[in-house]
């Protein structure tokens, strides 16, 4: 059976096996479901991320923790199945090759960073009330607020971002 994979050690369709996003398309073919489409093109990116090796900065960055991006992986799949509607985040690596998802909508802005495969690190900023959390997710668990917050993208008609933390 073909699967998608985030490497060569993570069988994402071993990590979506329950997913309603999946859908076969015959012997062999796995594909996510049309109606997400920008899940397609996260796993693109983050699949894209893995490939990198150490100094992909021209530096000395470290190459991206294997189980940090299966976790990111884990996490589209998450918002394609429990958040229906959130658009889609704004993916990038940082110099110290963490995966940070960012929404930016009006005034609010949710950053997350997967620190590693079982650490996300979140930032919610709302600059009309002034609102500032910091928080951090372990154990593959969200907290309410994290939660009510990233629906709250899927609610609105306006995002900023046209295309992204543990399951």
């Amino acid at each position: 059976m073909t699967t998608l994979l985030c490497d060569d050690e993570f069988a994402l369709s071993d990590q979506l096996q329950s997913s309603r996003s999946l859908r076969r398309e015959g012997p062999g073919v796995v594909t996510l479901a049309s109606e997400f489409s920008w899940h397609r093109w996260a796993l693109d990116e983050l699949e894209n991320i893995n490939r990198l090796s150490e100094g992909w900065d021209g530096d000395q960055a470290p190459r991206p923790d294997r189980l940090m991006v299966a976790s990111a992986c884990g996490f589209v799949d998450f918002l394609g199945n429990y958040i229906i509607g959130i658009p889609s985040p704004c993916i990038s690596l940082s110099p110290n090759s963490t995966i940070v998802f960012s929404w930016k909508q009006g005034e609010r802005t949710i950053d997350m960073e997967f620190k590693n495969s079982d650490t996300v690190a979140y930032y919610f900023k709302n600059r009309a009330t002034k609102e500032k959390r910091p928080g951090i997710l372990r154990h593959n668990k969200f907290d309410e607020y994290i939660l009510s917050r990233l629906k709250e993208l899927a609610d609105s008609d306006f995002c900023e971002h046209a295309y992204t933390t543990a399951r």
